[in-house]
């Protein structure tokens, strides 16, 4: 399976086997806590003024299954929110085990702050299809990057290809069942949102 398919230059056809197939949570996922803090910056600088539990953010992770329950080596699910903010940034990525870390292969962004901009849109014909700029949510799927080859998903190119999600995302658990449908990750919806999300107005 870790061998490399023609025509994708150097991409693992492992890692196509794990965003293919269909996929499910081999342990079910709990929201990480922010990590500690020792306390503000010492001395005159102005980052104190930066320095806010309102910039923490938070992740589960999840190692994935295959629909039949046997694990799928390297494979996980990762989810990133504000803790302290609502439905902002909220971002899905489907990580495969590469060298020291982990390689994402699939994300998802949800209510980004910024527009995507499909910058090889110009310079690649076959990519006339692709809009521009993406103002809202959008999902940088693992075959239009494979296609690009191995370069796409290094952190520099950050899989450069994306589409715009269909259908409007409305609350965490549309963006869950984006996750699910994009992903190929059964029984996600009951993941509930962040704790910290309740008492926010």
């Amino acid at each position: 399976m870790g061998g490399r398919r023609a025509g994708d230059h150097g991409v693992p056809e492992a890692w196509r086997h794990i965003a293919e197939t269909e996929k499910t949570l081999l342990t079910w996922p709990t929201w990480r806590d922010p990590p500690p803090r020792s306390g503000p910056p010492r001395g005159g600088s102005r980052r104190e003024d930066l320095y806010s539990a309102a910039a923490d953010t938070i992740d589960l992770i999840a190692p994935l299954a295959e629909k039949n329950g046997l694990g799928l080596e390297g494979a996980r699910l990762r989810i990133v929110a504000w803790a302290h903010r609502r439905e902002a940034d909220v971002t899905a990525t489907l990580e495969v085990a590469g060298g020291r870390s982990f390689v994402t292969i699939a994300r998802i962004d949800a209510w980004p702050a910024d527009p995507h901009a499909n910058t090889l849109r110009k310079r690649l014909p076959r990519w006339r299809h692709v809009p521009s700029m993406i103002e809202g949510h959008h999902v940088h799927r693992f075959a239009d990057n494979a296609a690009l080859g191995a370069v796409a998903f290094e952190p520099a190119r950050n899989l450069p290809v994306a589409m715009p999600v269909p259908g409007d995302l409305r609350s965490f658990r549309d963006f869950l069942r984006t996750v699910e449908a994009e992903f190929r990750i059964a029984g996600l919806v009951d993941i509930p949102p962040p704790d910290s999300w309740e008492s926010l107005i």
